[in-house]
């Protein structure tokens, strides 16, 4: 059978997506604090040069993953189709789709891993992060906007400061579906989270405890 040779820029597009894809698991498995390009570079079936080459250096390559995973986490956004929603089901559609992909796709969970973690002296990084936090604050922002626009969000919630609590929890429940393996955990997870949004948000709950 005749096979069809990639081009140069086809085969470094296909190592950089294995190296990265490669990253993002070791990240779930063991941190960013004990990613090394040589753990990457030998789950991904290049060697250590391999990884330095195309990304530089440890920064340059954690730096790449928090780029492609935040362009990932945008695009399923992107598909919640959530302007077809009132403001508060909006907030909790979007809660539900990332905690739920956090523990049903290893680059999701990556991706809250990293958010999450504790970023060492690497500016490149922590520029990369603080823009990836910044994007889905931005997502929050608009959707609690909407919600206050349409009513179906309590008018005593604060557009700025709520939409961190909500990234916080966000985050926290993520993080907790991304290493939970009994999908009746990840299930209560989920209930009590959306709960916990529903109550902190909506304009029905004001008044109650």
């Amino acid at each position: 059978m005749y096979e069809v040779r990639m081009s140069q820029p086809q085969r470094r597009l296909r190592s950089e997506s294995q190296l990265l894809s490669a990253a993002c698991r070791v990240a779930v498995r063991v941190g960013i604090q004990g990613l090394t390009c040589e753990e990457v570079g030998r789950l991904a079936g290049y060697s250590r040069g391999q990884t330095y080459q195309r990304f530089g250096s440890r920064e340059g390559l954690l730096v790449a993953a928090v780029r492609y995973l935040n362009a990932r986490r945008k695009h399923l956004t992107s598909e919640l189709c959530l302007v077809n929603h009132n403001g508060i089901d909006a907030l909790m559609h979007h809660f539900s789709a990332h905690v739920r992909a956090a523990s049903a796709d290893f680059e999701q969970a990556a991706f809250f891993e990293i958010l999450s973690a504790h970023i060492p002296d690497l500016p490149a990084m922590r520029n990369a992060v603080a823009i990836a936090k910044s994007d889905l604050l931005d997502e929050v922002g608009l959707l609690i906007r909407k919600g206050l626009a349409d009513a179906t969000i309590n008018p005593a919630i604060n557009c700025e400061e709520d939409a961190v609590l909500y990234l916080r929890l966000m985050l926290g429940v993520a993080t907790e579906c991304a290493i939970s393996g009994r999908d009746d955990d990840l299930l209560d997870l989920r209930e009590r989270g959306q709960e916990m949004v529903r109550r902190s948000f909506s304009r029905l709950t004001v008044g109650n405890c």
